[in-house]
């Protein structure tokens, strides 16, 4: 038996396809596939924006989810430790 959600996935797939080929038809031009490097960085991008969001709806503030966003990834790790570090012992410091 097919689910709601199949038939869902189905149609959001064949638009998908539907919307590559007409731009590939209208710009007259073969099919490329994506670089991997390029794949790799956007959905980086897409992670980062993702999890900025779902930071921010968490009540963090605003300034420091923007300074870690722009800052370069090694970067990012660090002062993410940094924050997890000093909001634990924030936390096991209180009564």
């Amino acid at each position: 038996m097919r689910t709601l959600g199949e038939a869902k996935a189905n149609v959001a797939l064949a638009r998908s396809l539907l919307k590559v080929a007409y731009v590939l038809l209208q710009e007259r031009r073969p099919y490329q596939e994506p670089e991997p490097k390029q794949m790799h960085e956007l959905e980086k991008a897409k992670l980062v924006r993702h999890h900025a969001k779902r930071l921010r709806q968490l009540g963090a503030d605003n300034e420091l989810v923007e300074e870690v966003v722009a800052r370069p990834e090694s970067t990012r790790r660090i002062i993410l430790s940094r924050e997890r570090d000093s909001v634990a012992v924030a936390a096991s410091t209180d009564p």
